[in-house]
């Protein structure tokens, strides 16, 4: 993954209880802590959190013919 990309929660994320309140919404990587091994996630409509990398997963965008 890469600053940029959107994400989502994870499975193993949306069996947390932590996250509950971000089950349903994506968001966009902003940064990542090397020293935590955790992204920083800008959530659209959430405020930002610093998650670890098993709870989140990249975003698959369907493609329109």
């Amino acid at each position: 993954m890469q600053v940029g990309d959107l994400v989502e929660l994870s499975a193993y994320g949306r069996k947390l209880k932590a996250f509950k309140c971000l089950r349903g919404y994506h968001g966009i990587l902003i940064d990542y802590y090397s020293n935590l091994a955790a992204w920083k996630v800008h959530w659209f409509g959430k405020p930002n959190c610093v998650i670890g990398r098993k709870n989140i997963k990249q975003l698959k965008v369907k493609k329109s013919t």
